[in-house]
């Protein structure tokens, strides 16, 4: 049997039908997966940031407790008058480190 340009043409433009459906089924499933995917992260990041804000709100309503010391140890620093020893930071940290284990 001879196949000549014009039955070629037909073969070729039919397996090429079939690879464009292939190819557009294929994007589809493609398409509907990342849909998925994106609705899936979607609502994940939806639901951290809501928590994010609740943490932020909460700890923006709550009150500096500390706000006095800061402002006194920010005028020693301002004067001159704050000194940090070394070796007391260095105890410190140490016997911190010891209390946790």
């Amino acid at each position: 049997m001879k196949i000549g340009n014009q039955q070629s043409a037909q073969i070729n433009s039919a397996q090429l039908r079939k690879i464009e459906q292939q190819a557009e089924t294929k994007n589809s499933e493609a398409s509907q997966e990342s849909t998925e995917l994106s609705e899936g992260a979607k609502s994940s990041i939806s639901s951290r940031a809501k928590e994010m804000a609740t943490a932020r709100k909460i700890a923006d309503e709550a009150p500096d407790l500390r706000e006095e010391k800061i402002a006194a140890l920010k005028e020693r620093i301002q004067n001159g008058d704050y000194n940090v020893k070394p070796e007391e930071v260095a105890d410190r940290i140490v016997k911190e480190h010891l209390a946790e284990l």
